[in-house]
């Protein structure tokens, strides 16, 4: 089934690019000619067509899919027994994480290894919390990277605007939000995001959803309670149109908007705090 709109089909591309990197990580092999050898040696007795001559897999390397890659999921799944959950859930979940409903994503929170099945969810955030915040640099785990991603999902979802009541006026899922920021910059993090080839779709799709949530700010949240939105993106000329372009759609200013984005955010803050 092809995907309905240009955000499935960047959720499918992603998921096949992971799920390759993750399949040729466990065959030892670097690219699409390698891994497609590979798989040729292992079902040629089987009657399968020569893999590396037809390049069948460069673009679910690539993530230059045009829809779910059902067929070739039912394919690997013949050789690779999690290739289907590692497609739509993820490795470690992260898409289960970022994407799941709500059940799915506090199953993730609950599997916090000291937490227990009783503990409420109070507890359970508190704790994923400490684990990022007093984890030294480079010793984060990926698992909390994804524990961290789905309190966001979670309380984005869940309680958008809610406050928090540690007095500094910020709301729920903005913190979550600055506590993924953290997780994904810790270098142990951002290398296994880069290894599987989703570093930059990952930062993308959470910035996303964030602008996302704060461009349906209620009248009622302040500017400072839903988050002082910063795109992160590292190149400055995109990080820059982006910003702009975000503000121009859901809060256009009357007068000509000024040049540099950070001027528009203080001006945005300004009113928004005297509104």
């Amino acid at each position: 089934m092809s995907p309905r709109t240009s955000e499935e089909l960047e959720k499918i591309q992603i998921r096949s690019v992971a799920l390759m990197r993750l399949l040729m990580r466990k065959t030892d092999t670097s690219n699409a000619n390698q891994f497609a050898k590979w798989l040729t040696d292992r079902t040629k007795e089987w009657g399968w067509s020569d893999m590396q001559e037809s390049k069948k897999w460069y673009p679910f390397v690539r993530g230059k899919i045009k829809r779910a890659p059902i067929g070739a999921l039912k394919l690997l799944s013949q050789l690779f027994a999690d290739a289907d959950d590692l497609y739509w859930s993820g490795p470690a979940d992260i898409w289960s994480a970022l994407w799941g409903p709500l059940s799915e994503q506090v199953t993730i929170l609950r599997r916090h290894p000291k937490c227990v099945p009783k503990d409420p969810l109070s507890i359970v955030i508190k704790k994923i919390e400490e684990s990022v915040s007093l984890c030294a640099e480079g010793q984060l785990e990926f698992e909390d990277f994804v524990r961290a991603v789905a309190l966001y999902g979670y309380l984005a979802a869940a309680d958008s605007y809610g406050r928090t009541c540690d007095g500094d006026g910020f709301g729920h899922a903005y913190k979550a939000y600055c506590l993924v920021q953290t997780s994904y910059r810790d270098p142990a993090v951002a290398d296994e995001l880069k290894a599987l080839g989703i570093y930059a779709a990952i930062r993308a799709e959470l910035t996303a959803i964030e602008l996302r949530r704060a461009g349906t700010r209620p009248a009622w949240v302040s500017f400072l309670e839903c988050g002082a939105i910063r795109v992160d993106d590292p190149e400055h000329t995109v990080r820059e149109r982006n910003r702009v372009a975000f503000w121009k759609k859901w809060m256009p200013l009357k007068q000509p908007p000024l040049e540099q984005p950070s001027d528009i955010l203080d001006e945005l803050a300004n009113r928004w705090c005297n509104t």
